[in-house]
């Protein structure tokens, strides 16, 4: 179904903006998106259209043209996604930065991009200034919102008010433009950075109809309807936050937009807005669970949620306390989703089937020779369609052909398949552990540690062993007033998981290192980098006095 609504869309109708504005012509003043950031408004599709085009105008007159790079640091707001679009209607590559990102990090990002504009929002002004000696190819700021800002003469400046004023000849110019350098499918939209857990962040070089098919999958993963009210709270440097805006535009569902998640006031927008549909990244699945419960936690509007991942022990449990579904999928920047669970099926653990309408996929071991069904080894995936996958890491063509290696992505995660076809994400390949001989998951045994009453988050790592391979270290942050020791958590680990999975170190944090993408940065766990985090340590052997052996907990003398 799906592969055939794409075969019936023509090429031009998958260019962002050519579908935003097909959409705006068929739905007129029907609502886009309800703003929940700046006030209570919704946002129609003309009125979309007509702030699109008055900004790119705009954009045109300050030098802006196809192929220019543009970052973009600003927080989720209305504007933001009407920049997005106005970028997308010149066919200028947009570059969105982690808004999280300070010093180092941030030159990196700027410089590495080639950005030759800067639209500049006054939360981020001082964190610039430091590093404004630095950056070597921006001409031109753009400053956005109340503060009026003077940097020093190295670049042309503005203000964003000034582009919107509205002004005919302008938008005569546009049109002029567009249609002589019209945006095509396989031309470049943007340049979304990956954070780097163990190096510098890839810049992913994405193409219009890459980002169509985003928006695509997730619209067909997530059965989109034009009833439907779908809640948007991530941020726009995430690719997670444009491909529910597309899914919305192409089945004609309501976006709710928000700038954060807030669990304790979670359910109260859920039922005043009546979303049927939310995105579940990170841990947000889990925290909703652990919220106190409720008579009338099933007493919402929601259908489904695209969870990524699903808790696995508390699947069916978090689906019938909530009176919803869970969908799992696994997909990347680089890539779009490769797999997704059916809305009518449950398969606790697993990402799902392949959308082999649209990929082959293969198991592999490390020379890449394939594996039977139930072998665990490297996912490796490649399309069947042009332009749905990264036009390759801006910059880094190294890291490119690195990445495909005998015609196929390594994607660098450990999976199996089951006869049924589904697959399951076992760990990072780098984060692998092997001890004893045995191949162990760091995921699984973070999900079970995650599953204990007492513990808020884990993070489970290889430490060498004296006598080979690997040992065990897991890293936890416990709730807040608890008393759970050490020699408890071996205890439960033992009866969880059996003796070859119980950690020999434990480390006690109050929270651990991530990436500005909310990942847990592991590298800084190895490496000891993790300062005024680190409660306690624990070794079982020197300071708990005890060895686990498969016949149980022995007692060292």
């Amino acid at each position: 179904m799906l592969h055939t609504y794409a075969e019936s869309t023509p090429y031009q109708e998958r260019v962002l903006i050519n579908l935003l504005e097909s959409c705006a012509e068929k739905r007129g003043s029907s609502p886009f998106f309800l703003d929940l950031i700046e006030g209570k408004e919704e946002i129609s599709y003309q009125t979309m259209k007509q702030n699109v085009d008055l900004l790119a105008s705009h954009l045109l007159r300050i030098g802006i043209r196809k192929g220019s790079h543009v970052g973009v640091l600003m927080p989720t707001c209305r504007d933001n996604l009407y920049l997005w679009f106005a970028l997308a209607k010149i066919g200028a590559i947009e570059i969105p930065i982690n808004t999280i990102y300070k010093g180092d990090t941030l030159l990196y990002l700027i410089n590495d991009s080639d950005a030759e504009f800067l639209f500049l929002n006054e939360e981020f002004y001082d964190e610039f200034q430091k590093i404004a000696n630095g950056i070597t190819k921006i001409q031109t700021v753009i400053f956005h919102g109340n503060e009026q800002f003077t940097v020093n003469n190295l670049w042309k400046t503005y203000n964003w008010d000034e582009l919107l004023v509205y002004q005919p000849n302008l938008l005569i110019e546009l049109n002029k433009e567009i249609n002589t350098n019209p945006v095509n499918h396989y031309d470049s939209a943007c340049i979304i950075y990956t954070s780097g857990t163990t190096g510098p962040s890839k810049g992913v070089l994405i193409s219009n109809h890459h980002l169509y098919f985003m928006g695509l999958f997730q619209a067909d993963i997530m059965r989109y309807t034009s009833e439907d009210i779908s809640l948007n709270f991530l941020p726009f440097y995430h690719v997670a936050a444009r491909f529910i805006t597309l899914g919305c535009i192409i089945s004609g569902a309501k976006m709710v937009l928000k700038n954060h998640f807030s669990a304790s006031q979670f359910w109260n927008d859920i039922r005043e807005h009546e979303v049927t549909l939310f995105p579940a990244v990170g841990g947000i699945m889990t925290m909703l669970y652990n919220q106190p419960p409720s008579e009338n936690d099933a007493d919402n509007p929601v259908r489904a949620v695209y969870a990524i991942p699903a808790p696995k022990e508390k699947y069916i449990e978090i689906q019938q306390r909530f009176g919803l579904k869970l969908v799992e999928a696994y997909g990347s920047t680089e890539w779009n989703a490769v797999t997704a669970t059916e809305m009518d099926e449950d398969c606790p653990g697993s990402c799902g089937k392949p959308l082999d309408e649209f990929v082959d996929i293969l198991i592999v071991d490390e020379y890449d020779h394939p594996f039977e069904p139930g072998q665990a080894g490297e996912l490796l995936v490649r399309p069947k369609l042009p332009h749905i996958v990264m036009k390759g890491y801006y910059n880094k063509p190294d890291k490119t052909v690195e990445a495909w290696q005998n015609l196929w992505f390594h994607t660098g995660d450990r999976f199996y398949q089951d006869e049924g076809g589904n697959l399951y994400f076992l760990d990072r390949i780098k984060d692998a552990i092997r001890k004893k001989g045995e191949n162990i998951s760091s995921f699984e045994m973070e999900s079970m540690l995650n599953n204990h009453q007492d513990i808020t988050e884990s993070a489970v790592i290889a430490v060498p062993s004296p006598i080979g391979e690997d040992d065990i270290k897991a890293c936890i942050v416990l709730k807040n007033g608890s008393n759970l020791s050490c020699e408890d958590i071996v205890e439960y680990c033992f009866q969880s998981l059996g003796h070859i999975m119980v950690p020999r170190y434990i480390e006690i944090y109050d929270k651990l290192p991530r990436t500005p993408t909310g990942k847990i940065l592991k590298t800084s766990l190895r490496e000891h980098n993790v300062k005024g985090s680190l409660l306690r340590s624990w070794d079982c052997e020197k300071d708990g006095k005890i060895r686990v052996t498969s016949k149980g907990i022995v007692q060292l003398h």
